[in-house]
């Protein structure tokens, strides 16, 4: 915890509020009001956890994981968290389980676009409406 200044009116004051410290990937290390962060915590996983706030110093929108330890910090300073619901509807049980998409997903279909077969599988998954099992999806 620390202090932290606003502008006011073309005027600095400090602060009077609980102020945490915390970390834009762009600034560093910031200090903020804790009425300024907002928590996230999912129903299904703990990797559903998250945080947010806009920087002080750049504006811009920052959300990171809360891990358990952040968790019990961010709710000790009071701040409320929103519930993530769980997804819902006619979601087949393969894509309900099946793991987070990841970087490497994301490279590996990168290369799939690049191939005429696997464009093809696309646009014949596409047209015939959806995917059936997991095995759609690899190409």
């Amino acid at each position: 915890m620390g202090e932290a200044w606003e502008e006011v009116a073309g005027h600095t004051r400090k602060w009077h509020g609980m102020v945490m410290k915390l970390g834009c990937p762009r600034c560093g290390e910031v200090d903020l009001p804790v009425d300024q962060v907002g928590l996230r915590v999912g129903s299904r996983s703990q990797r559903d956890n998250s945080y947010r706030f806009d920087c002080p110093s750049c504006q811009q929108p920052v959300e990171k994981h809360a891990d358990v330890r952040m968790l019990r910090l961010l709710r000790a300073q009071g701040i409320r968290a929103e519930e993530i619901a769980a997804v819902t509807g006619d979601v087949p049980s393969w894509a309900a389980s099946a793991p987070a998409f990841s970087a490497d997903d994301l490279i590996d279909f990168h290369f799939a676009l690049e191939s005429d077969e696997a464009m093809r599988r696309l646009l014949a998954l596409w047209s015939s409406g959806s995917p059936t099992s997991e095995a759609d999806l690899h190409f």
